[in-house]
């Protein structure tokens, strides 16, 4: 699904210093015209023999598992103590698997800016065994009448998100697709709703794309306020224990894969 080009009332370009090495608020630009072109599709569409496979080769293999991030604040704000890290000492201590990882995540980012990051992410990490795509909490806050913007919109940004890692590394790379958490308020950190909207199209979009699905969205949704306010720093981001949580459901996916592969 694309969106209607009559239908858009605003453009917005870029993120000032997020896009760029050095910040220079001195200078600006202007856009004199606008062109719209229909966009074009990999040329070659990659498609994984099975989720995970690559996991399982490495395991079998070289025991060095390089992870790429793909998000947004939630995972940026994170740094070196991000949920695929904490999901990495555990594979470390049962499989012997050495996990690298590259945090590309960038504050204030939605899946459309994935697109923007990617070439800039894979320049850290050529070659990924694996890509982690964690994005929702700002496209919600897209989902108002004026743009357009819907489930359908994420689900077709995500995928061709993941058609773009696949050209880039060939098909070889891992894709897992994370379902996101809820923005909560109040004391008890009660969930507002919006993230729930859009997020309902992922384990659409990993099916459809072959990629592995991790529901952490309905994982944090029924935890009691009393973990909630260990696990969210505000309405939105993590603390420690919160990526500690998401990492350990992306390790028990991880491990059942391996489980179940009989290694």
């Amino acid at each position: 699904m694309y969106l209607d080009p009559a239908k858009l009332k605003f453009i917005g370009f870029g993120r000032g210093q997020a896009f760029y090495n050095y910040f220079t608020p001195n200078y600006s630009f202007q856009i004199r015209n606008i062109r719209f072109l229909d966009a074009l599709p990999p040329r070659i569409v990659f498609v994984p023999a099975a989720p995970l496979s690559r996991l399982t080769e490495i395991a079998r293999t070289s025991k060095k598992l390089n992870v790429l991030l793909l998000g947004d604040s939630i995972t940026d704000f994170a740094g070196a103590s991000n949920y695929a890290a904490y999901s990495g000492n555990q594979l470390k201590k049962k499989w012997g698997i050495e996990v690298n990882v590259v945090n590309a995540g960038i504050a204030g980012h939605s899946a459309r800016s994935g697109h923007i990051v990617l070439p800039r992410a894979l320049r850290s990490m050529p070659n990924p065994d694996m890509v982690c795509i964690f994005y929702g909490a700002n496209d919600c806050k897209s989902c108002v009448p004026a743009t357009g913007y819907d489930a359908d919109a994420f689900g077709a940004h995500l995928e061709a998100l993941i058609d773009k890692v696949r050209y880039a590394t060939e098909g070889k790379a891992d894709i897992v697709l994370l379902s996101g958490v809820s923005r909560v308020a109040g004391g008890n950190k009660v969930s507002n709703g919006v993230v729930e909207q859009i997020a309902k199209i992922v384990p659409e979009v990993c099916k459809k794309k072959q990629a592995t699905f991790c529901d952490s969205l309905s994982s944090f949704l029924p935890l009691p306020a009393g973990e909630k306010r260990r696990y969210y720093r505000d309405t939105i981001h993590l603390t420690a224990q919160g990526h500690l949580f998401l990492g350990n459901l992306l390790y028990e996916i991880l491990d059942a894969h391996l489980q179940k592969a009989r290694l």
